[in-house]
């Protein structure tokens, strides 16, 4: 067997794999490169060696044939008889483009879907809470966090709404759900320590903002957040210390400037008789 036929078979089997998983646009790349390679050998080729190509390729074109998803696209199906390798290869690089296309319009579909059930979800909870049923609002926030739960932005909106009415307790459930979906997502892991700060779960309030500042140490507002926390937990040497490295990050942070002085009174006692 030659090189070139044994790459052509090779390519068809890379090709039916690709049917089987259902990635549709590989499996027809597989089966141009392997016509390609059989075209190249089928010259040098004894007649036994092309019928026993041309009979796996009919295989390789009856399985993308059968594939559900190419059914949509191409319903009657891509033609192809013995002999026929040139018109195949003809017929593949469109059919290529299609089936990219066509991927691509499904999956746009499927978002605008997707996007249009969350918001939803939001202006649902947005009417509740203007009707004073926080519960109920809480109850729908909770089901689009479950649906899709592996958005954390969408999440904590829907948190964020929640906190905004002074809603802490299930506002921190919804941003830890967040955190459970995307456990780097600084936004999420900062509204967790706040809501649960709010809560006095203070020390669970401290692991989210270390996790946050973990991930982005430079950010002088986490660690006013978290110097905050340590206030209300009236640990002043480390509520201290936070704000201290906020002031070095941002010297002109006027909150965090103004927290310090009332730290430092509470450790240090007044000044200069102030």
């Amino acid at each position: 067997m030659s090189d070139k036929l044994r790459e052509a078979k090779r390519h068809l089997l890379i090709a039916k794999g690709m049917i089987k998983e259902d990635h549709l646009t590989k499996a027809i790349q597989a089966l141009a490169i392997g016509v390609k390679y059989y075209l190249d050998a089928k010259p040098k080729l004894l007649r036994g060696e092309q019928a026993d190509f041309e009979n796996q390729l009919h295989k390789a074109v009856y399985a993308l044939n059968f594939s559900p998803r190419f059914r949509e696209i191409l319903p009657t199906g891509l033609q192809y008889a013995g002999g026929q390798e040139v018109n195949l290869i003809r017929g593949l690089a469109p059919l290529f483009n299609e089936v990219s296309s066509h991927k691509i319009r499904k999956e746009e579909a499927a978002q605008a879907q997707a996007d249009s059930k969350k918001q939803g979800y939001v202006e649902k909870g947005k009417r509740l809470i203007s009707e004073g049923l926080l519960k109920k609002a809480y109850i729908v926030f909770r089901m689009g966090a479950k649906e899709f739960k592996n958005d954390a932005a969408f999440i904590a909106e829907m948190g964020r709404l929640l906190m905004q009415c002074e809603a802490y307790d299930e506002a921190s459930e919804l941003f830890v759900m967040a955190v459970d979906a995307k456990d780097d997502d600084v936004g999420a892991l900062n509204l967790a320590g706040s809501a649960l700060r709010k809560l006095g779960k203070f020390k669970e309030a401290e692991q989210y903002f270390s996790m946050a500042l973990a991930i982005k140490p430079d950010d002088e507002v986490l660690l006013y957040n978290a110097a905050r926390n340590y206030i209300d937990w009236r640990k002043w040497d480390d509520a201290y210390d936070a704000l201290r490295a906020a002031l070095k990050i941002k010297p002109s942070f006027g909150a965090a400037k103004k927290t310090l002085k009332l730290v430092e009174k509470k450790m240090f006692g007044a000044v200069d008789g102030k």
